[in-house]
């Protein structure tokens, strides 16, 4: 029995062992972030204040790297990119028409027509 009390003790000691260079690892390959922006890709919400409440407005200035980012993260895809990045950015991409639109031709343009069925009585 004293044999199985030494292998448990042994045991937890080389679980701590392993934990502590387990944290050690990931200590050294942690990195610390300090900038932070917004994410371009997730739309944002301003929402306004609340009527009840004065309080002085901020100002941002006309240059700032948020506003570009926000101004950035606003845009169509086609303007935010040369080319496709997903299949699903492929259709519709190209948006300009093949062929000039010309009202007056009848062959793509089919407009209401009335019969005597469709008038309105």
């Amino acid at each position: 029995m004293p044999d199985e009390k030494k292998e448990e003790a042994k045991n937890k000691v080389h679980q701590d062992a392993i934990h502590q260079e387990t944290i050690r690892k990931e200590q050294r390959h942690q990195m610390l972030y300090n900038k932070f922006t917004i994410n371009p890709l997730k739309k944002l919400h301003v929402l306004s204040d609340k009527p009840t409440v004065s309080k002085p407005k901020e100002t941002i200035e006309k240059s700032s790297e948020l506003i570009e980012a926000f101004h950035f993260a606003r845009q169509v895809p086609s303007k935010k990119y040369p080319e496709p990045v997903t299949e699903s950015h492929e259709i519709g991409w190209s948006t300009e028409p093949l062929i000039p639109s010309d009202r007056f031709d009848r062959r793509f343009n089919h407009h209401r027509q009335r019969s005597d069925i469709t008038r309105d009585i």
